[in-house]
Order: structure tokens, then C-alpha cells, then sequence
């Protein structure tokens, strides 16, 4: 059974090479996201379009047009090509806690958040991540550690207050980057790449997938894992 999440990021992946460069698989279409098995393209040549995904055991594709936006032209980008996927840091452990709501609580991952860990790295493990950054707490760390095992790549935690520091360790990166944040941090990380469309993520929101496809112009993909 082919694995549809594997399918998503080589998609990606091939829209993020550089232009007179071949990607490793065609559909065959003018429509970089084409449509294949479990996955329906939006009828645009444009590669912003937003994808719901979802990924158990075996990763799954759906489309979510409800949450399909164009996406505006960022500024110039003076890193190289390449892909960064964020995301915010799985549930943690104290979800309703009244410790939650303390400033500066470092939790681990509940139950569910350890899953969804898992599932992060069985949906990325062969997108050629290079480079992983997290946040110093730990609910960070966690969410990173799966993938960063299954990669061989050791995380790197940057103080979340120091987005210029991130940023330039994320362009200085070659090749695909992973980085795992907070909800106030990850949208101005995506800022910070040069995309110009807001984002937000609601407190109870853990299952965002961004995901940048550097250039001249930046290009955002708001997708869906759990």
C-alpha cells in the first residue's frame, strides 16, 4: 500500500527545486500537486494550495477546501531553495491543569502528544530533513525526537525569544529544516521567511503542519497530521 504522506512531501520536495531542475517523480500534469491516489488537485498551477493530511499507521491525503488560500507574494528570500516544515510542539501533559498556566511550566508530552510525535516522524522521516531546531522546553524537545532519531539528526534548541538567531541558522542550513515551536512563535517564524499571509494557531490546535517552500518568493502550505 503506498504511503500517501511519503507521496505529499516528495510532491513538496519537487516543487521546491530549483527551476531546470527534474523532480524524481511527474504526474504528468501542469499542476505541481496533481492528482493522485487519495488526493485531489485544486485545478491551479498554483503550489499554495492547502491540503488536509492525516497520518495513523499509514499516512492519508485529503483535500480541505474549506481552508484553501492564495497565498500573496512574500519578499525576496536571500537563503537558498529548500523546505521548512514547522509545526507547534505536540499536547503536553498538564493540558487543564491549572499549572498549564503558569509562566515558564516545562511538561512533558501527555499520551496523546507522544503519538502524535510519532506520527510526525513517520510522516517526514524521508523528507531529507538536514537540520532540527526546538525550543528549550521540553515539550519541544519531545516532538522533535522522534524524527530526529529516525533522521539522524540531533535537535538543536535555540531560545524561542531569539527568532533572528533561528532564522539564521535555518538559512545557513543546507537542505530541508525542521522546526518545533510554540503557538505564538511558529506564525512568526513564517514571517520571518518571508511570508506575508497571517497565521494563527488556536490554543487547542496541535495538528498544524506548515510548511515553507523557500525562493525568491516564498510559498506557504497549511496542512493537517495526527
Amino acid at each position: 500500500m503506498l504511503i500517501l504522506g511519503s507521496l505529499i512531501v516528495t510532491l513538496i520536495l519537487g516543487a521546491s527545486l530549483p527551476a531546470g531542475s527534474a523532480p524524481t517523480t511527474t504526474t504528468g500534469s501542469k499542476d505541481p500537486v496533481a492528482t493522485s491516489r487519495g488526493m485531489r488537485s485544486t485545478g491551479s498551477e498554483d503550489p499554495a494550495a492547502t491540503w488536509r493530511v492525516r497520518s495513523e499507521d499509514r499516512a492519508a491525503v485529503v483535500p480541505g477546501p474549506e481552508e484553501q488560500t492564495a497565498v500573496a507574494p512574500g519578499p525576496l528570500d536571500p537563503g537558498g531553495a529548500g523546505v521548512v516544515f514547522l509545526v507547534r510542539h505536540a499536547e503536553r501533559a498538564d493540558a487543564g491543569m491549572a499549572s498549564a498556566t503558569v509562566a515558564g511550566a516545562d511538561p512533558e508530552l501527555s499520551d496523546a502528544g507522544k503519538a502524535r510525535a510519532s506520527a510526525l516522524a513517520t510522516l517526514l522521516k524521508d523528507a531529507k530533513i538536514t537540520a532540527i531546531f526546538t525550543t528549550k522546553y521540553q515539550r519541544t524537545r519531545d516532538t522533535a525526537q522522534p524524527l530526529a532519531k529516525a533522521a539522524g539528526v540531533a535537535a538543536v534548541a535555540i531560545d524561542p525569544k531569539d527568532e533572528a538567531g533561528l532564522i539564521d541558522k535555518v538559512k545557513a542550513a543546507a537542505g530541508n529544516v525542521l522546526i518545533v515551536g510554540h503557538s505564538n512563535t511558529v506564525p512568526e517564524a513564517i514571517k520571518a521567511l518571508g511570508v506575508t499571509e497571517p497565521v494563527a494557531i488556536a490554543d487547542d490546535q496541535f495538528d498544524n503542519l506548515f510548511v515553507v517552500i523557500r525562493g525568491a518568493r516564498p510559498v506557504l502550505l497549511r496542512l493537517h497530521y495526527r
